[in-house]
């Protein structure tokens, strides 16, 4: 909700979903954990709130999540075919008039942002190991796979702000701070 609103988000939507947390940890196996969701029931969610709101453009994790998150692959996957069914009307009747948003765009790391990243680090005389696990892991898009690139540099203020709203995920010796 803070991140929201310093972003000017005029409506913030919670799916009723819990954070799975990491690969591997107990939060995955909880019922209500995202990663446990079906796609039935996250799907239809997905398509009504598309169908409502009638974007121009859907914006979500690319597969791997980021960094392989498991609600970010999971989303990913769920918004890709909410995405592919809104604009069919045999799909989901009863979530709305059917919308297709013309485009579908994943948001993504640059493999040669990463490297950056870790030159720069390793320059400073910091320790390196979580990008390195990051690049070893296969984070990170190559740069011929980026087919768009936006200029943020008008609100990226903003956008640290925001994050420094998500305490218990942005701390202090969170990589990209």
């Amino acid at each position: 909700r803070c991140a929201a609103s310093i972003l000017g988000v005029s409506e913030l939507i919670l799916l009723d979903h819990r954070d799975s947390g990491m690969a591997g940890s107990p939060d995955n196996q909880h019922p209500r954990a995202l990663i446990q969701a079906s796609a039935d029931v996250v799907v239809p969610e997905l398509v009504a709130i598309i169908r409502r709101l009638r974007p121009q453009v859907v914006v979500t994790f690319e597969p791997n999540g980021g960094y392989g998150h498991p609600d970010h692959i999971a989303i990913h996957r769920h918004t890709v075919a909410a995405f592919h069914a809104a604009g069919d009307p045999a799909r989901y009747p009863e979530c709305g008039q059917p919308w297709q948003p013309a485009r579908l765009f994943y948001t993504s790391i640059p493999r040669s942002v990463l490297i950056k990243m870790r030159d720069h680090l390793a320059a400073l005389g910091e320790d390196t190991t979580d990008v390195d696990r990051f690049l070893a892991s296969g984070a990170g898009w190559s740069d011929e796979e980026v087919t768009l690139t936006l200029d943020v540099r008008a609100v990226v203020d903003a956008k640290w702000t925001a994050f420094y709203c998500h305490r218990t995920q942005f701390g202090p010796d969170q990589l990209f701070r």
